[in-house]
């Protein structure tokens, strides 16, 4: 067994430990950080990091590690009390799954805290510890948890106390200056502008404090970048079980011949679905259900809809599933003869309760980074995205608000992490996503000018639709949606190409203010009626 070393934060003496070497610290920044690097003799093995007054069960520590094959940070949630998303996190990355409130035990970054967590010295290695140039433990450990986040490290919740408590933490407040080097550290530079602007003429802080603290951050070195860790080993380890009970919602409108590729790649899956539910939404007109004759090795069902919607059509698929496991796929996509295998691995290798692929979208350009190695996911992706149906059945299916308009997956998602359930994103898991020309919310007059559309023309504008406000208005604080708002109308000005495309934008997105804050404006007023009359959210019967 590979040794595990104890650092006793904020007690005088050194207490007796078995498993390594046992080492006591002051709960301040250096003193912590000192302690950690005496123990970094070498790169194999973990630390505890303890609490005063806790006291672990040594055995069950080593029990975890030697059964753990990912590279994991593991942390007893009975230790911490979270009181929320730092402010700094609501203000930079306002809407994202991480800064959600949990509605019952699971993995929440803010419940992780020295107070009794355990780590591989590997992960500490390659994605380091403790950034020394901030002013506060606080500050510090929000840089760090990130760092570990965006870094591909898989934080657990374990109980390994004996029947401990620690009194509750007040506030997750960083100061100004700490807030400021989390933001260069994380986005860059140039992002602090936007937040002085944001902290002194937004009132969050004193002007005269704010200047301060962006003056002497910018001064200050940048940190290295790490780079993501690997994981290797999940394609390789053994299937739990010989066969899976696998579900497969697929909702089409007007798009046959995409759909009947995707279905014939499906009839060659390394492992074959338990049943493929089609609901077709094809005006009665030009509907085909003879294309889907011939499917009866996948279980194809067939069911037909006059009125069409995402998310009854969706709702319908998954009341008539009786699969362990739902899968969810767009119809005009292209898929991999072991789609479904590597699903079912990622979610056995990483004890998962949603595996979360991506789309190779055609003429799209490349992911963003952040989406490019295996980590905890902040997306429910409904195009390439696998679930256990007992985890949605705690969630609620598809809320009907969400029916005609743009991030349904966002709000069931939202609701399965607030659950305490494990997504994970592995970028390995990949489709080809043809984004068809009709069909899909073009139906409803949606999504009409994407993300990445507005950096690649000059006159697409993209704003917030009415159904993702709605969406943060369900899940996320006040301070949080007003960001989101403003981070859109910052979006306006950004596009890819030379300095005359950008000023060409710049100058058009000034003028377009005005009408863009007018639209955002009457869209809060149908979110508004959309309250009186949503959620309306089925549940399973």
């Amino acid at each position: 067994m590979e040794r595990i070393d104890l650092i006793s934060l904020g007690t005088p003496s050194t207490p007796l430990w078995n498993a390594g070497k046992s080492i006591s610290a002051q709960f301040d920044l250096w003193s912590i950080i000192e302690a950690t690097e005496s123990l970094m003799d070498s790169s194999h093995g973990a630390i505890v990091f303890l609490g005063k007054d806790l006291i672990v069960k040594e055995g069950e520590i080593e029990e975890i590690i030697r059964n753990d094959q990912a590279i994991s940070v593991w942390y007893d949630e009975r230790a911490t009390h979270p009181s929320g998303a730092p402010r700094v996190t609501q203000l930079l990355s306002p809407g994202i799954y991480f800064n959600l409130p949990l509605t019952s035990a699971g993995f929440s970054i803010w419940n992780i805290s020295l107070d009794c967590l355990v780590i591989k010295k590997e992960v500490i290695h390659a994605l380091g510890f403790l950034n020394p140039s901030f002013t506060t433990v606080e500050g510090a450990m929000v840089d760090w948890i990130y760092r570990l986040l965006y870094g591909g490290a898989l934080m657990e919740p374990v109980e390994f106390l004996q029947g401990n408590s620690i009194e509750p933490k007040t506030s997750n407040r960083l100061t100004v200056a700490d807030e400021f080097r989390y933001i260069k550290n994380r986005l860059g530079k140039k992002w602090l502008l936007w937040s002085l602007f944001r902290y002194s003429w937004g009132g969050l802080t004193p002007w005269g404090e704010a200047w301060k603290s962006f003056n002497r951050v910018t001064k200050e070195g940048n940190i290295k970048v790490p780079i993501p860790l690997k994981h290797d080993h999940w394609r390789t380890a053994p299937l739990q079980k010989t066969s899976y009970r696998i579900s497969i919602i697929i909702p089409t409108v007007e798009r046959y011949s995409y759909l009947v590729t995707a279905l014939n790649q499906l009839m060659l899956q390394t492992i074959l679905p338990y049943e493929v539910i089609i609901i077709d939404q094809t005006p009665l007109a030009d509907r085909k259900p003879e294309l889907f004759d011939g499917y009866e090795k996948i279980g194809l069902r067939y069911f037909s809809m006059d009125k069409s919607g995402q998310c009854r059509s969706r709702n319908l698929g998954l009341l008539e599933s009786s699969g362990d496991y739902i899968l969810f796929i767009d119809d005009d996509v292209e898929v991999k003869p072991d789609l479904l295998e590597q699903h079912i691995r990622c979610i056995e290798y990483f004890k998962a309760d949603v595996s979360c692929g991506v789309c190779d979208e055609v003429d799209a350009g490349a992911i963003p980074y952040d989406y490019t190695f295996i980590r905890h996911s902040d997306v429910f992706p409904t195009n390439n995205g696998m679930v256990k149906r007992s985890t949605l059945e705690k969630s609620g299916l598809f809320d009907m608000a969400f029916d005609h308009g743009q991030r349904a997956d966002g709000d069931i998602g939202a609701r399965v992490y607030k659950t305490g359930a494990r997504l994970i994103l592995n970028p390995e898991i990949r489709v080809l996503h043809h984004r068809a020309p009709r069909g899909g919310l073009r139906k409803h007059k949606v999504r009409k000018v994407t993300y990445s559309s507005s950096r690649k023309y000059i006159t697409h504008i993209r704003m917030p639709h009415a159904t993702e406000l709605y969406l943060n208005n369900q899940h996320f604080t006040k301070q949080e949606q007003r960001e989101y708002v403003l981070l859109s109308l910052l979006g306006m000005f950004s596009i890819r190409g030379n300095i005359i495309k950008r000023a060409v934008k710049f100058c058009y997105a000034l003028i377009m203010i005005p009408f863009v804050i007018y639209e955002i404006r009457k869209r809060k007023r149908i979110v508004s009626h959309m309250n009186l009359n949503y959620p309306q959210i089925p549940q399973w019967s």
